[in-house]
């Protein structure tokens, strides 16, 4: 019989300077912190779909293109008015290969018909480039290269004016969940970057084969301190991509160090909430 455990990765803490009040700062209110954490969820779950629909893509071009692969020159993300979230693939003159989530009811649709361009697949798969390029050209040095996986980005509209750049940490390694070295970057409708941020200051690879070849993990947890104290959308996303649909896990906890006492969130995903209970070390 497999043995089943939770695998507990603590982190050490990262020396940061801390405001005063952090010393006695205490939980939000149960209603404060469902308002916070159901924000959170919201956006780690659209970017869960971009990531999963990317993925989802990229496999089914492999097993399905009619086009030698190489001559693939771009892609591009589009949602339309009724809810249909696409992801295509195209050739310098012509779309090649899409794959459709309706956000309706979540069914998965794919086309390998060559089509010509059109002028909106055009500017779209000029836009995602200009944009990436204008991030690395003006972040790359604060963005970590790690070995054995990539920097994944999806560039998603939060409402009509503002376009938000999520870059989350991929791996190659089998029974690696890549947590941390995750960031967003916000632009607006002309493409001026505005900001910047580091959602987790360091990688954070929770290699679950420590637990053992027979072993089941069951939740794995990281620690976050006062510059992130609650989870991230790319912690959902993550937890969802890897935990749950590669390796079968419910749960995802974070130790939050920045209450007094310290917090554990969980992230259920059998039923897509986050729990918080109060932890006092023994």
């Amino acid at each position: 019989m497999k043995q089943l455990l939770s695998l507990i990765l603590l982190l050490p803490m990262l020396c940061v300077a801390q405001p005063d009040w952090i010393a006695d700062s205490k939980l939000p209110s149960r209603d404060e912190l469902a308002t916070i954490n159901d924000s959170i969820l919201q956006e780690g779950l659209r970017l869960y779909t971009y990531e999963k629909l990317s993925w989802m893509a990229s496999d089914l071009l492999a097993e399905h293109a009619t086009v030698d692969l190489s001559s693939i020159r771009g892609s591009a993300v589009q949602l339309d008015d009724n809810g249909k979230l696409t992801h295509f693939y195209c050739r310098q003159d012509s779309v090649v290969f899409s794959c459709t989530i309706d956000l309706n009811d979540f069914t998965l649709s794919w086309d390998n018909t060559v089509r010509p361009m059109t002028e909106d697949d055009r500017d779209a798969v000029h836009f995602r480039s200009e944009m990436i390029n204008r991030i690395i050209e003006t972040y790359g040095d604060s963005i970590y290269t790690i070995q054995d996986g990539s920097i994944n980005i999806d560039l998603i509209w939060l409402g009509t004016d503002n376009l938000r750049a999520y870059l989350l940490q991929g791996t190659t390694l089998n029974g690696v969940i890549p947590f941390g070295n995750d960031y967003y970057v916000d632009i607006d409708r002309d493409g001026n970057l505005i900001e910047f941020h580091r959602f987790h200051h360091s990688y954070i690879p929770i290699d679950i084969r420590q637990a053992g070849e027979n072993t089941q993990v069951l939740e794995v947890i990281h620690s976050h301190t006062v510059d992130n104290p609650f989870f991230t959308p790319t912690d959902i996303c993550t937890a969802l991509l890897y935990a749950h649909d590669l390796y079968g896990m419910k749960s995802v906890c974070i130790l939050s160090t920045v209450f007094v006492p310290s917090a554990i969130m969980t992230f259920n995903m059998d039923d897509m909430s986050i729990t918080v209970n109060e932890w006092e070390p023994h």
